[in-house]
């Protein structure tokens, strides 16, 4: 996989390209609406499968000329896409009951032009393609006590052995899921510090329970 930074800086170029397309549609189909995009902005997430991808998407809502028919504005965006060496379906400006819709593609980007039959209202959306941005899982954070740094009167904790974060997420707030990617942690619920020691990765001998003290064999049977 290319460099990290070699692959954010090809997304943004590709988001970069969707942005001057989309600006570009709506100068020309509902120019009244060419303030309402906003700039290119940080990606978002698109799949949480490791490793996570992100994209970038842009959506800006315009209103027609009621004198301009959709299925005359389909036809011109369709042509700008094309110009632009944009891939346009084939069944893009074919009208509906609902709406007249035109689809380009380009290097795994597409946009989508919707205009509203019932309405002046026209659509605009799109996204690029999603990539990785790092081959390697997030790290583990590293532990807050080991056996050597322990405070006095106090035992690693047993649930996490010190490390101080959720043993179930291992600190990151979420498990792996096979249809989202991802979920919430069951266990800490996105809170990522182990539950017994809340964190602090060491139990205070004298405030151990006879159930958590059961799991020290080493510390005498205080119960006799």
């Amino acid at each position: 996989m290319a460099h990290a930074s070699d692959t954010r800086a090809q997304l943004d170029r590709w988001g970069a390209e969707l942005h001057a397309r989309i600006a570009e549609l709506v100068a020309l189909c509902t120019p009244e609406a060419v303030g309402e995009q906003r700039g290119l902005g940080e990606p978002e997430v698109a799949d949480w499968h490791e490793p996570v991808r992100y994209r970038h998407s842009v959506t800006v809502r315009g209103s027609r000329d009621p004198s301009i028919s959709p299925e005359t504005l389909a036809t011109r965006a369709a042509d700008a896409l094309v110009t632009a060496g944009w891939q346009v379906s084939a069944d893009s400006g074919e009208p509906t009951e609902s709406a007249v819709t035109v689809v380009g593609a380009a290097e795994g980007s597409v946009v989508r032009v919707r205009f509203s039959a019932s309405s002046t209202v026209v659509l605009y959306s799109g996204e690029t393609a999603a990539l990785a941005l790092s081959a390697t899982p997030s790290e583990e954070p590293s532990p807050v006590r080991t056996a050597d740094d322990i405070d006095p009167g106090y035992v690693l904790c047993y649930e996490c052995s010190g490390t101080g974060w959720c043993p179930v997420c291992r600190g990151r707030g979420w498990v792996s899921d096979e249809i989202r990617g991802r979920h919430r942690c069951p266990e800490c619920f996105d809170r990522r510090v182990c539950p017994i020691c809340v964190g602090a990765g060491e139990l205070a001998i004298a405030r151990l329970s006879p159930v958590q003290r059961a799991n020290y064999v080493h510390l005498p049977d205080t119960s006799k």
